[in-house]
């Protein structure tokens, strides 16, 4: 197994990167019923159409219904939304679990994360470009770091990519080598806040999807294939580099880069706005 149950310093994964796994459905039929592109959220493990646009776009020929021999392509998978302002965490979490069937908890990878960065404060403090380590600081870079682990582990404040997209694409985070997470809405790419794109993507590095719908639901994107003739479905949420993904890379660099370059004070009197019940002065 490449998880890493145990709140260990060491990455979650190491040898893994783009391995499928493989359900069998003969007890569990509807792990193979996809849901249409409207119906969100997905309750936990069930699987749902992407947009017709995405559809289209990343090539799959994929409809409502039970998934038939000769289907295949991308799909949104759902989890718990426990946590309803939380449910990035999930998304994340299950894109690190080995066992898709029994994906680690959200407070498992909160609790590995705030691990790494107490052992790793220089990271802390170029997160978002050093953005976080000033959102969140009172008077030091110590209390800064605690201050943010405080936000991370409450399950009670908002979550967003904001908060962990930097950190988790990081080498010897998640994985050894890093890993590209992408952000994706129905129509578009979101672009990082505060990130240089040709810093913290590699078209090299093994790359995850995420669908982003309503401001705060996120669901990890999987590729799904069926052979309904031995009742096994499988499916992968880690992708190498394909046709479908260097598009994405490349609409991401071309597109958010020039974001990066947005009026910084402008920006976090914004964030101070957003986040005024949380934010440390």
């Amino acid at each position: 197994a490449c998880f890493k149950s145990d709140h260990s310093r060491k990455p979650l994964h190491k040898q893994c990167v783009a391995g499928s796994n493989e359900v069998n459905i003969s007890n569990e039929k509807s792990l193979s019923y996809i849901f249409g592109e409207k119906r969100f959220p997905l309750q936990a493990r069930r699987f749902g159409l992407l947009s017709a646009e995405w559809s289209k776009k990343m090539g799959s020929n994929l409809h409502t219904g039970q998934l038939k021999s000769d289907n295949y392509g991308y799909v949104r998978r759902g989890t718990s939304q426990k946590y309803k302002y939380q449910s990035i965490v999930e998304a994340i979490a299950d894109i690190a679990s080995d066992d898709k069937l029994n994906p680690i908890k959200p407070t498992e990878l909160k609790q590995h994360l705030s691990n790494y960065l107490r052992d790793n404060l220089d990271v802390f403090q170029s997160l978002n470009h050093g953005n976080i380590e000033v959102q969140f600081r009172k008077n030091t870079t110590n209390e800064s770091i605690e201050n943010f682990i405080e936000y991370l582990n409450s399950n009670k404040n908002e979550i967003t990519e904001e908060h962990l997209l930097d950190l988790c694409c990081r080498k010897g985070v998640l994985y050894d080598t890093g890993i590209n997470i992408f952000i994706l809405t129905n129509e578009s790419i979101v672009c990082p806040h505060f990130m240089n794109m040709l810093e913290i993507y590699d078209v090299s590095k093994p790359t995850a999807l995420i669908i982003k719908q309503k401001r705060i639901f996120y669901e990890p994107i999987y590729y799904i294939s069926g052979n309904i003739d031995i009742k096994k479905i499988e499916y992968l949420s880690i992708f190498s580099e394909t046709t479908e993904l260097r598009e994405i890379f490349d609409m991401v660099v071309e597109n958010c880069n020039k974001y990066y370059d947005l009026d910084w004070e402008r920006k976090l009197r914004d964030q101070e706005r957003i986040y005024e019940h949380t934010i440390y002065h």
